[in-house]
């Protein structure tokens, strides 16, 4: 008789204990995180005009960096907030009918807000979430020591290049790996358009870049 009013009890209790749980595993996943990311990333060639004559400026790939803070809603939406740079080298330039050499190097500099949509729940995938982000901000392409232009045995330097801060945009998709409850690995492929007036003879507005990212984020 005794074990017969202890079922019940006993069942409630478990329950009880497995909701409990469920939710504090829910509370755990929300909250705020951090997160950095070294990145290898191309421009795209820098178009525009000098007076009315058509200039095409190429440069090469450079190393970038991400520094960001984010917050996860504990499904499988997170928004962020990340400051984005990354550096690019002249490589040569067309301008009209002559060709040139170019060294130097420049910069982009972002504060871009974002929202990312795991494609998983990470219940049903512990190490590997793929997800996918958008974002939109304001950016500013510069270059402190400006460029040298080379033709042949003669050269020149445009001296300090310095944009205004425009609107831009990103894409993004990637995978987050589980280090554990608190950490992750993450590698993405990112898209950043840019759209900054530069200061100067050259009247050139937009642009962008694609590059790889791999970064540590951590749970606060």
């Amino acid at each position: 008789m005794y074990i017969k009013k202890s079922i019940p009890f006993l069942l409630f209790t478990f329950a009880s204990v497995a909701l409990m749980n469920e939710s504090l595993a829910e509370e755990k996943k929300k909250g705020f995180y951090g997160y950095g990311g070294l990145s290898y990333n191309r421009f795209t060639d820098i178009e525009g005009t000098v007076d009315s004559t058509k200039v095409d400026i190429q440069s090469s790939a450079a190393a970038g960096s991400t520094i960001g803070l984010g917050y996860d809603f504990g499904n499988t939406w997170k928004t962020d907030f990340s400051w984005y740079r990354t550096y690019a080298y002249f490589d040569s330039v067309t301008l009209g009918s002559l060709n040139a050499d170019l060294v130097g190097r420049y910069q982009l500099n972002a504060f871009v807000l974002g929202i990312n949509k795991d494609l998983i729940d990470k219940n049903t995938s512990p190490k590997f979430t793929p997800y996918l982000g958008i974002g939109l901000g304001m950016g500013k392409v510069k270059s402190d020591e400006g460029m040298t232009v080379i033709v042949g045995s003669v050269s020149g330097t445009s001296g300090k290049i310095d944009g205004e801060y425009g609107f831009l945009y990103s894409l993004k998709g990637g995978v987050d790996y589980a280090v554990n409850d608190n950490n992750d690995i993450y590698g993405e492929v990112k898209w950043i358009g840019y759209n900054s007036d530069v200061k100067g003879e050259v009247a050139s507005d937009a642009g962008g870049i694609i590059g790889v990212e791999i970064g540590y984020k951590w749970k606060f």
